[in-house]
């Protein structure tokens, strides 16, 4: 930085105070930018706390309880960066917030892998909606808005990889405006070298010393192996600069380039166009109805060569595809193609078809589950099928009424209905369902092993099973459920892991 001219003064005027000089400033920087760049040290220790939390919770532990508890640490310090930028509203922070704490909960209460990965998900995508939230006006944003704001906060979080960097840089080289600022850069320093060295360290410790070692293990579910400890550090610095650099480059990014909250109206096309390919299909949809009314519902005669078992129980997958792709033509019809009765007509037409194609679907699966049993997959057909249903009720008022937020609705409706699902532990209802249906045979302590996970141990646990596989059943409730518990810990427990240890006789 280059030295300030003096300005002359009057005779007895009081020198005019300094102006704030910037840690690190760009020539076309937003006022907001620059103000974070100027105080960074709320930010850069936030990210620190929610580096440093990601790094011990998340490190070598299974999933559970530290999900929500990081939930609660990554949103205080996201509270705590928007309030010190001016921008924090509760109305704009707390829905997406709960979303993410009840998301956190439902992993920690299940043992099944893809509601787990599917939770995860949606709390990433509850914290992109929730920062586009704080920094733009989301309030008449639909499916095409969102979608390119969310490519647009990523590449923009990326290009500020260099922020926390300077930052640091500049703290080190004295700016600020306290003598507290230089504390804060030690402690920052301290932190970002304490956390893999630590981790290095203990491992040494431990691989010397057994009962030292013994002690790490039991306090903290670590398997301290030499180069166990080493991987071990590593992942500890990866996951502590994933926490760091998100945080501060996702809030820097918005800083500095806001996504424009301006909506443009994006229905120019002809409607001609659509109203020819939407009446080809709306043609089929109405023929393949008319069959499934006649031949499905209605249980009239079928033609030579076929059975009712047969032609029932197939073909849900293939009209779960299409009543999607409905879903889907209808929305993008609506968004990009300028308005028309009779292409509105037409559409609605589609809806209708695809309701009857969602209901044959449901009820062919029923018909499958009734001979085959539930698995997680059925399960999740089913619900999917009925949240498909409530979505075409509010695409259809979409279609009449255009300030109707198509896009909250879907959040919405999802979000509640998925975690219904989620905290009703699909696994548990699969395994009761068929352990009623059917008893404790071969082929239900099979589809136990091996699909369902541990949330359907405590319903299976006392079923008096003594067949095929009842070598492999007792090695499951004797070996693989206390390995499980085992291998999550503490800062990874998880209480449906815990359940099934209990109905297995592990635990008291």
């Amino acid at each position: 930085m280059t030295d300030k001219i003096p300005q002359p003064r009057c005779a007895g005027e009081a020198p005019a105070p300094a102006a704030p000089v910037p840690l690190w400033q760009e020539p076309d920087e937003s006022a907001m930018h620059k103000a974070m760049m100027e105080q960074p040290k709320k930010h850069l220790i936030s990210a620190a706390v929610c580096g440093l939390s990601l790094a011990l919770l998340y490190c070598d532990a299974g999933v559970g309880i530290n999900v929500p508890v990081f939930s609660v640490i990554f949103l205080a310090c996201v509270i705590f960066c928007l309030k010190a930028l001016g921008l924090y509203e509760r109305k704009r922070v707390l829905p997406p917030a709960a979303g993410m704490l009840l998301l956190g909960l439902s992993t920690a209460m299940t043992a099944n892998y893809d509601v787990q990965l599917i939770n995860r998900a949606g709390m990433v995508l509850l914290t992109a909606m929730l920062l586009l939230s704080s920094f733009c006006d989301t309030g008449k944003w639909q499916f095409g808005k969102y979608f390119s704001a969310f490519f647009t906060l990523v590449f923009t979080a990326l290009s500020r990889l260099p922020d926390p960097v300077r930052c640091l840089l500049a703290l080190r080289r004295g700016g600020g405006d306290t003598a507290k600022s230089g504390k804060a850069r030690y402690v920052l320093l301290g932190l970002a070298v304490s956390l893999p060295l630590g981790f290095v360290v203990v491992a040494l410790l431990a691989s010397a010393d057994r009962v030292f070692g013994l002690l790490v293990e039991r306090a903290l579910y670590f398997d301290f192996d030499l180069s166990e400890g080493v991987l071990t550090g590593f992942e500890a610095l990866w996951l502590f600069a994933l926490g760091f650099f998100g945080l501060f480059c996702a809030l820097a990014g918005q800083a500095q380039s806001p996504v424009p909250s301006a909506v443009k109206d994006a229905r120019r096309r002809e409607p001609v166009t659509a109203i020819t390919f939407v009446s080809v299909l709306s043609a089929i949809y109405l023929v393949f109805c008319a069959v499934q009314i006649m031949y499905l519902f209605l249980r009239s005669g079928l033609p030579e060569g076929f059975t009712y078992a047969g032609y029932a129980r197939q073909g849900f997958f293939q009209l779960l595809f299409v009543s999607m792709l409905n879903a889907a033509l209808v929305v993008f019809c609506s968004w990009k193609f300028r308005e028309s009765r009779i292409l509105r007509a037409l559409l609605t037409l589609v809806c209708a078809c695809t309701y009857v194609m969602i209901a044959s679907s449901a009820y062919r699966m029923l018909l499958y589950v009734d001979v085959y049993g539930l698995t997680f997959l059925r399960i999740l057909v089913l619900w999917f099928l009925g949240v498909l249903a409530i979505l075409m009720a509010g695409i259809v008022l979409s279609l009449y009424r255009r300030e109707w937020n198509l896009f909250r609705f879907t959040c919405c409706v999802c979000l509640s209905l998925w975690l219904v699902f989620s905290f009703a532990k699909p696994d548990r209802i699969a395994a009761r369902y068929n352990l009623e249906r059917f008893g404790p045979t071969d082929e239900v302590v099979c589809l136990t092993l091996y699909e369902l996970s541990l949330d359907a141990a405590p319903v299976m646990a006392g079923c008096g099973y003594d067949g095929v596989f009842s070598e492999e059943w007792r090695g499951y409730l004797q070996y693989t459920v206390p390995r499980e518990l085992d291998e999550h810990g503490v800062r990874g427990f998880n209480f449906a892991v815990w359940e099934a240890a209990r109905a297995a006789g592990c635990v008291q």
